[in-house]
């Protein structure tokens, strides 16, 4: 067969996070430097804007975690593979790749497998953020997502995946024996014989990091001409400045994931900046990084840096509580360094289960924060986006009280509540196993669980709680799940 490209790389549109493209053009940008012909799709944008706003609605809902698809559903995953299609005829890839995040795993699984079926004799693949949630297992003879079973791909790349595609792309081209894949690092591969009870082997050893300073920054020109990547208001453009996380929250897999913490240098961050300033227009960023200060003395050099640029240049992220800001110069250093928003996972109001999920948990200090942040707004524009779990599996209603009390108390000093998510269990399997240990945890996925504390039904009532505070507060948020523990209780379904 001859083939114009070596990968035709996917990512079934998420239109509520638009801004996770940075991980397909940090793949084209790798693999292309290692000599493959990579296609990055456009996201479907345009057959998205030809659909009036129900159709659009209805389209935005494929990513939620649904209890299962509806005909109306299905019927936007056919439309999403036939355009697909198009691209595998136009392109005749080597290898098609799907990227993953948190919110299009399923809708990946359903559209690939549509796919497989129409081109049995094409390599399917499977990668990014979304996989290294343990929610997708291998069970038995097959792939499972918490209710469903998938055994249609050929390969999974779990952990960073630029080296070890790169690794898969180069068998292929080689059309190297089945041997050789199976003992490529990182790689989960269905198995050649059927010998076993198991269809999927993973290799155990994890695709090693890569050296940032060494890496070739993400390749950005592909998504240039696609409003849907730039946020609502065409503000925010994604960039990246480090991998990984020095922290090791609870219910967290990102040190799992990335699992050394490491940043790209001061200079090598500015100057990506600039230059999509002078070539794109670019002036407003967001950080894509699991944490921003995450090394203080770097982001010290480099709002410094950024500063002595000149640049009309803003950008924000997600930021760790932390003491130091309760001295109002750790605001002021960012304010010159152009930071204008900060997203916080502040997660809880309970010093007990912030202390549990090994989050920053002195009240009084988050307190602090807070006051001196509403004394830095009234001399300079500064967003404040809050992330909120509703119902940990520690949390009672009292400690709840304390997130009421918290979100309240600091109505107007929060922008939004950027993410209202009830918890989903599994992310992090020592949680669950603790759980089971110390909370007597009836599991049936990670939606549907209770603990001697919190129960569906706990969360629920909780989520409606919080919900009614933010309405009467006037305090814009996003409520994420809450759909599925609403399914569960309506069918009687729910554990308690």
């Amino acid at each position: 067969m001859s083939y114009k490209s070596d990968l035709l790389l996917l990512q079934v549109p998420n239109f509520e996070q638009p801004a996770y493209f940075v991980g397909m053009a940090a793949l084209e940008s790798y693999l292309s430097q290692c000599g493959h012909r990579v296609v990055v799709s456009e996201p479907l944008f345009d057959f998205y804007k030809s659909l009036n706003s129900t159709q659009q609605k209805a389209m935005r809902r494929l990513n939620l975690d649904h209890e299962d698809f509806t005909t109306e559903d299905k019927s936007y995953l056919h439309k999403v593979a036939e355009l697909y299609e198009n691209l595998i005829t136009k392109y005749k890839p080597r290898l098609v790749g799907f990227s993953v995040i948190h919110g299009n795993v399923h809708t990946t699984l359903e559209v690939s497998k549509i796919l497989k079926g129409k081109y049995p004799h094409l390599k399917f693949s499977m990668g990014g953020i979304g996989m290294r949630l343990p929610t997708l297992w291998l069970k038995e003879d097959h792939l499972q997502w918490d209710r469903w079973s998938y055994d249609h791909l050929d390969y999974i790349v779990k952990g960073e995946g630029e080296s070890t595609l790169e690794e898969v792309l180069r068998l292929l081209k080689e059309d190297a024996p089945y041997e050789d894949f199976a003992a490529v690092n990182g790689l989960v591969i269905k198995k050649k014989s059927r010998a076993s009870n198991i269809l999927y082997y993973q290799n155990p050893a994890l695709a090693p990091n890569l050296d940032l300073e060494k890496y070739p920054f993400p390749n950005f020109s592909p998504f240039m001409k696609y409003r849907y990547y730039y946020g609502e208001e065409d503000l925010m453009y994604p960039i990246t400045f480090s991998r990984g996380c020095p922290y090791s929250c609870s219910f967290c897999s990102v040190p799992e994931y990335a699992m050394k913490y490491r940043y790209y240098g001061v200079s090598k961050s500015i100057n990506l900046m600039k230059d999509l300033y002078e070539k794109e227009g670019v002036d407003h960023f967001l950080c894509m990084d699991s944490i921003c200060n995450g090394n203080t003395k770097w982001l010290k050099k480099f709002c410094i840096g950024k500063s002595l640029t000149g640049l009309p240049i803003t950008w924000g992220g997600s930021f760790r509580l932390q003491k130091q800001m309760r001295k109002k110069r750790y605001f002021d250093l960012l304010g010159v360094g152009g930071c204008t928003f900060m997203i916080f996972g502040l997660e809880s109001g309970s010093p007990s289960v912030l202390k549990h999920m090994k989050k920053f948990h002195n009240r009084q200090i988050i307190d602090q924060i807070f006051e001196v942040i509403r004394e830095v707004q009234k001399e300079r524009p500064l967003k404040i986006y809050l992330q909120l779990i509703v119902g940990y599996p520690t949390e009672t209603d009292e400690d709840f009280k304390h997130t009421l009390e918290f979100v309240e108390k600091f109505s107007d000093v929060i922008t939004s509540i950027n993410t209202m998510c009830a918890f989903l269990l599994g992310e992090t399997p020592r949680l669950v196993e603790e759980m089971k240990r110390d909370y007597q945890l009836e599991m049936v996925d990670s939606t549907n669980w209770s603990t001697s504390v919190c129960s569906p039904e706990d969360r629920l009532r909780r989520f409606n709680q919080l919900e009614e505070l933010c309405q009467r507060l006037a305090l814009p948020y996003q409520p994420f799940y809450k759909d599925r523990l609403e399914t569960l209780l309506e069918r009687g379904k729910a554990v308690v």
